[in-house]
């Protein structure tokens, strides 16, 4: 670390962790999506329509099968989609891009919380073992000079 900190350290990465995954929550992120898209204009180019490649397909079907079946946020993502059609349907395909990208926030979210808990584990041990070494030698040198 470049700083020392005046908390423990085990309640800092804690916290960070936590907000980590409350600020990519699936329902919330759902919200905060469909909250920013209702607010965007219709976009300003004027880009040609084209035939969606598989890529593409597979995505957007991966996207409505795990948000829109899957997970329990379903009624929460279907009626978000609906809306955004309704109220503001020039967004509507970036809209699911967006929600597309959680998919990967969701996943990245469990790697942050383990490599974050392995790093707390391991920087705990290394704190233990370091006291204790230190602990030895000053028992070690008063008995030196008891005797």
């Amino acid at each position: 670390m470049n700083f020392i900190p005046t908390r423990p350290l085990e309640d800092i990465a804690r916290e960070y962790v936590e907000a980590f995954c409350e600020v990519y929550d699936a329902e919330k992120y759902l919200d905060r999506t469909y909250r920013h898209f209702l607010m965007l204009g219709a976009p300003t180019a004027n880009i040609p329509a084209r035939v969606p490649s598989w890529i593409d397909l597979r995505a957007l079907l991966t996207v409505v099968w795990r948000q829109g079946v899957k997970r329990s946020t379903r009624w929460k993502f279907w009626h978000h989609l609906f809306s955004i059609l309704k109220r503001n349907p020039a967004v509507w395909d970036h809209y699911l891009t967006v929600c597309a990208h959680n998919e990967h926030f969701l996943e990245y979210r469990q790697i942050v919380r383990d490599e974050i808990e392995a790093q707390l584990a391991e920087f705990l041990a290394d704190e233990t073992q370091h006291a204790q070494q230190e602990a030895v030698p000053v028992v070690e040198e008063k008995q030196v000079q008891a005797v």
